[in-house]
């Protein structure tokens, strides 16, 4: 397991995202476009789940959650080179170039869970505890949690990511 607490990471994010709160807490600052911070550690094999809390990303819906390898670009959206995630205002899942409907938006004040299953290759998205069911099949890779954030205007995109199942406001 991870040594330490996995927080997002200082290292591993666009420079117009702002941490907060321990690192747990991401804010966009200074422009309208989709930029990504990747957590502080990734897992290859089993099973894990995580959480990001949506503080406020209901004005301007352009905002992305799920997983990628350290290879994934973090100017741009989280999926666009090899990542997993799901899209805030169609809630379509995403990989690369490929994509479609799976679940439905969501806004400030929801919690999307990520459910990655190396076991089986799999990977499922919940909102507020409820998941449609498997998103993505045959993953594998060393994969970490990344969100993809937009809007810097006020009020600015913020997210806060839960990673200790102490702290989950969901079970999987």
């Amino acid at each position: 397991g991870p040594s330490g607490t996995v927080t997002w990471n200082p290292a591993d994010k666009d420079s117009f995202i702002v941490l907060s709160n321990g690192n747990l807490t991401a804010t966009m600052s200074s422009v309208n476009s989709g930029k990504s911070v990747r957590a502080t550690f990734g897992r290859s094999a089993g099973k894990y789940y995580f959480e990001v809390y949506n503080d406020a990303t209901s004005t301007s819906p352009y905002c992305a959650i799920g997983v990628a390898s350290a290879m994934q670009g973090l100017g741009h959206w989280l999926w666009e080179d090899d990542g997993y995630g799901v899209y805030q205002e169609t809630g379509y899942k995403e990989h690369v170039a490929t994509g479609g409907a799976y679940m439905s938006p969501w806004g400030t004040g929801d919690t999307i869970g990520v459910a990655v299953n190396f076991d089986d290759g799999e990977i499922a998205f919940f909102k507020n505890g409820s998941s449609p069911g498997v998103a993505f099949t045959g993953v594998s890779g060393t994969l970490f949690p990344i969100i993809t954030l937009y809007r810097a205007d006020a009020p600015a995109h913020q997210m806060t990511g839960c990673f200790k199942s102490a702290d989950f406001a969901y079970s999987p």
